[in-house]
């Protein structure tokens, strides 16, 4: 949504300046334009586009919109996240983040709801519950269980 993303360059920006010793990396969903000039001013780094799986592992915090791909990637490489939902399921996700301790909620409507959000990230020194869900999310292997089930299946119907 570019109204959405206007919003959160306006944060990313005002993060910034609080926080200047931190490097900040915006991603504004666009594969089309991934080739596009990264604009960088300071400490503030806004790309066109980002592969989660190049980013993610070398971020230490994420803050985003709670879409099942980079919900997962955080989960994945064990990063905690402050979800600002837009629409759709996003909301949902961000509930079951917060619920599951692995992430803190913000409104996109209240750029102060963000920038607490974003300082109880950096307050919060153990993610338990993100370390577990992460081990766990790394040690599942569906098309492993898939296989297994398959064998299991045609083995009673041979019988």
């Amino acid at each position: 949504l570019k109204w959405a993303k206007n919003i959160m360059i306006d944060v990313a920006k005002e993060l910034s300046k609080l926080y200047p010793k931190f490097l900040f990396v915006v991603s504004l969903g666009s594969y089309p334009e991934r080739d596009k000039e990264v604009l960088k001013e300071n400490n503030l780094h806004i790309y066109h586009y980002l592969d989660y799986d190049e980013v993610i592992p070398k971020i230490d915090y994420a803050v985003h919109h709670g879409g099942t791909g980079i919900l997962y990637s955080c989960i994945k490489y064990n990063k905690p996240a402050v979800v600002v939902p837009h629409d759709y399921d996003q909301f949902d996700y961000a509930v079951r983040a917060d619920l599951a301790e692995i992430a803190f909620i913000a409104n996109l409507k209240s750029k102060n709801s963000i920038l607490k959000a974003f300082d109880k990230i950096l307050e919060r020194k153990e993610w338990r519950n993100l370390e577990k869900l992460s081990e766990a999310f790394n040690n599942y292997s569906p098309s492993d269980l898939l296989e297994k089930e398959i064998d299991r299946i045609l083995k009673g119907v041979q019988k």
